[in-house]
């Protein structure tokens, strides 16, 4: 049934289409004005044609059109009250109209005719200022206003004139109403000026179509009435339409040709596409750097992308988008300019770097770092989740063997745009797909002469650019290019084929490239012109650009840190200064940095080579002056060298890599190792074995061995840096005696890491021979000090094997007697006394000798904080043993304390995904449940409980038995806070996860047994009925906190 007053759907067959999706992406409502009616005043009287029902849906097909009724007749008896009631009826039934997730954010445009005008600008002026409405007023795109009387000076005439016309046949005007009207035209222009001053604030969108016909010879609207803009202003926001009809049939159409029609059509096109989703406050823009300034066409793929995670989105589920094809077809570029063009419709922005697992989960660490939550990828996607209007891009989704969707965050109201080579991603795109493929031959000329910097467009020079596009295969990247190229003055736009065509023959009859496609042809070709303008360029800044690329083709193509080289460099130039020889170092030696920076690391020199790079966008000098190259360029660069080069280059990279970290243990030592480890990631997945081929340099290559087994080590990837050290010592048997100290050092790192992961046994005994024949060699060639630091390191390790197995005082006696004979001359600050003291402390608490274990816990705390400084890893180290020791003491209001301020300091430091943080967590939050603290820690110890249950379950697997059995104990823990709801939740899951483990077979023999089977059950059945007794005796069983 039809009623005269609210809202009427025009064309709301069903709200869904047949897959079951939100059938809308916009909502367009009109408004009628004094004395119309919501259907006869847009109904063309001898057609009988309802151009909103008859022409706009079929036009416009993923809009819902609405017409709004109200009591217009007595709508301005008292004209701001009227108006304002009405505004507010308007604005509670579009409340109603647009209930749901999907539809409250759907984009809204409002059309109003005559006064209906006014009573949309008042609940727009209302709607900015009450949060009630705020999410109407969000969604607004535009309004289009069809005569209506926005200058009140004109309004007394209108009362006049409305007086003796009647707008719609067979409704009277009412005769208060015009006097009112007379009355009160102060107030509309106040609301006039408002609604002007909102414009200016909010930027939204007008139109304004004003009537050219006199009605009965009289002008109802004045052109000077009927627009927002003074006439000796230009408008801005307002764009101005003039209508060949009179003040009535202006909003009238017999058919979808009329000229008017056709114009208001294009305005809400223009409006619905200049915004989709609605404009939201921006909290965080994470893009590596902008868009190409020289971006040009894809207009297809970028509208189907804007249609699809925009305009066309569906709220009730994460929208997921795809872009791929081959490597530098332009797919970041396009993903850059929608992150650029679509700022305003997501709250966060954050780039994913998908090129591997290591990289993703450090991009995931990054959005940790900027928006202060856990260092935990994890945690991040825990945040996402209850956040929205986010976008998350994962570019270079290329490896196969990645799975990206383990990284999508769960949120209905999110968006994830993907890039990658691989089509086989399809199936995780539920928004849709696009294939980025070459460029349309009109796009790719536009793209050639704005990178070339050519001005002119004659017909000539666009035939000149069709054929080198041509010649390019349309392709972006080689497009881009070629543009650098003679933007450069290497040759003229109509001296660019041939150049290429003879530098082409010549790439393909090279045996540097490995690449049979003719689009890796025509891609390289290009910049192998760049690379040969560069080579005849002499000058010391032209050289080492050259250098750089190559040695950047050896390392990450992200985040490339001008530190590395500079550290390198520094680091050589103070052991000239000391007189220390480069004789043993030939690698460094003979490298360019080392030759073309005589006096040390000249940074001028160095922002010459990278800018010429980035000229010829080799390269991308992000803001915050970190280097990258497109995967392609780094692919590229390995791939022409030849296979001595190659080697020469790895070497290099390699040795200035290592160089730039140091030994030490200093703070910000572990970080710069922590920093440069995706680089010794890369580099090792390329030629790996150089490392330890044979031939000269073993001083070089074992120190740079060492230092990448450290930083392995201490983001606990033991079994590589295992992997690096036995292969290193294997590459020096029959070469270096066994008694060399590289010998001592690779053996003493590899009982380490055997140590670490668990082989204490198998780390024992390669500790007590390492002991033995450092006691057995020569040291005389070297200082005191050096050997006895070193044997008491090997002792320190042998010792802390001791511990870990339980054999207590075999660690006490170890450690006092390496201090009786090494260490009674050193300073008792020294690090490796400071260690053993430390293995002394927890062999003296697992012998039950607590007052003394403290005592000295409590020392060498103190001592190193005073020494290293309370982050330091060390510090960090005798902090946690003295928490042990005040909970073994009996201690556990301090023990709890002192363990949860070194959790904070260890995220802070090591990061929360770092193995010796999680071990905190893993016993603060069991801390509890072994001794009776206050009620206040117990229960806090409850929200550290479940992050150790996820985290088990990211590690582990949520289905694992260590997974499934610690979230047993966490649910017990739950039932005695009285948090039963939460409880019987957790333990729902574990009865589930132990029937699944024994259905699988994953158990193994009776590793879940019918008798804890059955005690999971029963203890599923207890908490079912305290949930049971507390909804109906609430009283009786208090809630959580009550």
């Amino acid at each position: 049934m039809c009623t005269k007053y609210g809202i009427s759907y025009l064309n709301e067959e069903s709200h869904h289409n047949l897959d079951g999706k939100p059938k809308w992406c916009l909502d367009i409502i009109a408004v009628h004005g004094l004395n119309g009616e919501k259907f006869r005043t847009w109904t063309e009287s001898k057609s009988q044609k309802l151009w909103l029902r008859d022409f706009l849906p079929h036009d416009i097909t993923q809009a819902r059109v609405m017409t709004f009724g109200y009591n217009a007749t007595a709508a301005f008896e008292n004209t701001k009250a009227g108006i304002r009631d009405h505004a507010r009826t308007l604005l509670l039934a579009l409340g109603e109209a647009r209930n749901g997730s999907s539809a409250r954010r759907r984009p809204l445009i409002l059309i109003g005719h005559s006064l209906g005008g006014l009573v949309l600008k008042q609940a727009l002026v209302i709607a900015q200022n009450e949060s009630l409405y705020k999410q109407i007023h969000d969604s607004v795109r535009g309004v289009m206003f069809f005569g209506t009387p926005h200058q009140g000076s004109g309004l007394a005439s209108y009362a006049t004139i409305l007086a003796q016309i009647p707008l719609v046949v067979g409704i009277d005007t009412h005769p208060q109403l015009l006097i009112a009207l007379k009355k009160t035209s102060k107030d509309l222009k106040r609301l006039t000026e408002t609604f002007r001053e909102y414009m200016d604030r909010s930027g939204i969108s007008v139109v304004s179509f004003y009537e050219l016909r006199t009605l009965k010879g009289l002008m109802v609207v004045e052109k000077t009435s009927a627009l927002l803009t003074p006439l000796d202003e230009d408008p801005t926001n307002e764009e101005q339409v003039p209508v060949n009809n009179d003040h009535r049939g202006m909003c009238q159409f017999a058919s979808p040709e009329d000229v008017t029609y056709k114009a208001a059509l294009s305005s809400i096109k223009r409006l619905y596409e200049s915004g989709g989703l609605a404009d939201v406050a921006s909290e965080h823009h994470m893009i590596p750097h902008s868009a190409n300034p020289h971006f040009t066409g894809r207009t297809d793929i970028r509208q189907q992308m804007s249609d699809c995670l925009i305009f066309s989105r569906q709220e009730e589920s994460q929208q997921r988008f795809l872009l791929y094809g081959i490597g530098g077809s332009g797919k970041t570029q396009i993903c850059l300019k929608f992150a650029q063009e679509y700022r305003k419709k997501f709250r966060s922005v954050f780039w994913i770097d998908a090129s591997s697992t290591e990289t993703a989960q450090e991009s995931f660490f990054n959005i940790a770092r900027a928006c202060k939550l856990e260092e935990s990828t994890d945690t991040v996607k825990t945040w996402l989740s209850t956040q929205k209007d986010w976008l998350l891009i994962f570019d270079n989704a290329d490896d196969p063997d990645v799975d990206i969707s383990k990284f999508f965050p769960r949120c209905p109201e999110s968006t994830i745009l993907i890039t990658s080579r691989n089509p086989d991603l399809r199936q995780s795109a539920n928004a849709g797909s696009c294939k980025v493929d070459i460029m349309n031959p009109e796009d790719a000329v536009a793209l050639l002469l704005t990178t070339s910097a050519y001005h002119s467009c004659t017909d000539n020079t666009r035939k000149l650019g069709a054929q080198v596009v041509k010649d390019l295969g349309y392709l972006a990247l080689a497009i881009v290019q070629a543009g650098a190229v003679i933007r450069q003055g290497i040759c003229s736009l109509d001296g660019f084929s041939e150049l290429y065509t003879q530098h082409k023959r010549n790439l393909l009859e090279s045996s540097h490239s490995n690449s049979s496609s003719e689009y890796h042809s025509s891609v390289f070709t290009t910049w192998e012109i760049s690379i040969r303008k560069i080579e005849g360029n002499t000058e010391s800044h032209a050289r080492l650009a050259l250098e750089l690329l190559r040695l950047f083709s050896f390392m990450h193509f992200d985040g490339i840190d001008k530190n590395i080289f500079q550290i390198a460099r520094e680091l050589a130039y103070e052991d000239e200064k000391k007189g220390y020889s480069m004789v043993g170092e030939r690698i460094f030696a003979d490298s360019l940095l080392f030759k073309i920076m005589p006096s040390g690391w000249d940074g001028v020199l160095w922002g010459k080579a990278v800018g010429l790079l980035a000229a010829f966008s080799l390269v991308t000098v992000e803001s915050s002056r970190r280097i990258s190259i497109h995967p392609l360029v780094h692919e590229w660069s390995r791939d022409r060298m030849s296979e001595t080069e190659r080697t020469t280059v790895w070497e290099t990279a390699m040795v200035t890599i290592a160089r730039s970290a140091s030994h030490q243990s200093e703070y910000e030592d572990v970080q710069q190792r922590r920093r440069i480890l995706p680089h010794i990631e890369t580099l090792m997945a390329n030629e790996e074995d150089r490392m330890f081929a044979p031939g000269p340099d073993l001083r070089e290559r074992t120190l740079a061995a060492a230092k990448f087994m450290l930083a392995y080590t201490e983001s606990r990837r033991v079994e590589k840096a295992l992997n690096i050290g036995l292969k290193d010592l294997a590459s020096k048997e029959g070469i270096l005696d066994p008694s060399d100290q590289h010998c001592f050092t690779i053996r003493a790192h590899i009982a380490a890491n055997t140590h670490l992961l668990g082989r204490w046994s198998e780390a024992a005994t390669l500790q007590e021979h390492l002991i033995a024949d450092l006691e057995a060699s020569d040291f005389s060639t070297h200082s005191p000090d050096e050997f006895i630091n070193m044997i008491l390191t090997a002792i320190l390790g042998l010792a802390s094997n001791y511990c870990s197995q339980g054999q207590y005082q075999k660690a006490l006696d170890t450690c006092a007697a390496g201090i009786a004979k090494y260490g009674l001359a050193l300073d008792a600050q020294n690090l490796a006394i400071l260690g053993l003291r430390e293995v002394m402390v927890l062999a003296n608490l697992g012998l039950g000798n607590v007052k003394e274990g403290l005592a000295s816990a409590e020392t060498i705390f103190e001592s190193r904080k005073g020494r290293l400084g309370g982050n330091h890893p060390m510090t960090l180290v005798a902090m946690e043993n003295l928490g042990k020791a005040y909970e073994e003491a009996g201690m556990f209001g301090r023990a709890w304390d002192t363990q949860e301020r070194l959790l904070g300091l260890m995220r802070g430091s090591l990061g929360y995904e770092h193995p010796q943080t999680k071990s905190v967590l893993y016993r603060l939050a069991n801390l509890p449940a072994r001794h009776k603290l206050p009620r206040s820690r117990w229960k806090k110890a409850l929200v550290y409980r479940e992050e150790v249950a996820r985290l088990l379950a990211v590690d582990f697997g949520e289905g694992s038995l260590c997974t499934v059995r610690y979230k047993a104990e966490f649910a017990i823990e739950l039932y005695k806070a009285r948090m039963f709801e939460r409880a019987l939740e957790v333990q729902e899951g574990v009865v589930r996860g132990f029937e699944e483990l024994r259905e699988e077979g994953l158990g193994g023999e009776n590793l879940v047994t019918e008798k804890e089977m059955e005690r999971e059950k029963k203890d599923l059945d207890m908490m079912r009925k305290a949930v049971k007794v507390r909804k109906v005796v609430g009283w009786l069983v208090p809630r959580k906190g009550g």
